[in-house]
């Protein structure tokens, strides 16, 4: 259905070994962090989401300087306090797709607001204003239900066309 629950594309460098060690008559592990190479990251906020805190050009010079090759933006839709408006998503058609070398895609973290998978942003707005797509529960705009419940709210938004990623599925609060 065009969503993934971890969208980070990496090259593993270094690989976990096992020695002997004959000394202290056990195994011992040796791990070696994966360095992992980071390409993107689609779930990011500005200042416009109320909780972080820099705009979209310090954001795009981070992710370069970080070696990122593309940037997602996507801020909080309507019903978490402090959020831009809807007239942002119309305004962002006119900011570059492209900053410091990187490639840079605009979007929203829409809500789940029910337990059928309704989204706190009208159709025509997603379809017509972002380049990505993102729904989660967040609890300002949601009352959580059973085990059952949330997991068809989850499901159904999964099975929206409109939706390209879940956000934070693992969140047990």
């Amino acid at each position: 259905y065009g969503f993934f629950l971890s969208f980070y594309m990496v090259q593993l460098s270094k690989i976990k070994k096992l020695s002997y060690n004959k000394t202290r008559q056990k195994w011992i592990t040796k791990v070696r962090f994966y360095k992992m190479k980071f390409k993107f990251d689609l779930h990011t906020h500005t200042i416009a989401s109320g909780h972080a805190y820099s705009t979209v050009q310090e954001m795009a010079k981070a992710a370069a300087d970080r070696g990122l090759e593309l940037l997602g933006i996507t801020e909080h839709a309507k019903g978490i306090p402090g959020t831009c408006d809807e007239i942002y998503f119309h305004n962002m058609r006119i900011i570059p797709r492209k900053m410091y070398g990187i490639d840079l895609m605009f979007g929203a973290e829409i809500n789940i607001i029910d337990y059928d998978g309704g989204l706190s942003m009208d159709a025509a707005l997603i379809e017509k204003t972002l380049d990505i797509r993102i729904a989660g529960i967040h609890l300002p705009c949601y009352e959580v239900g059973s085990v059952a419940q949330n997991t068809s709210a989850y499901v159904k938004a999964i099975e929206n066309p409109m939706i390209d990623i879940i956000s934070h599925p693992d969140d047990a609060r």
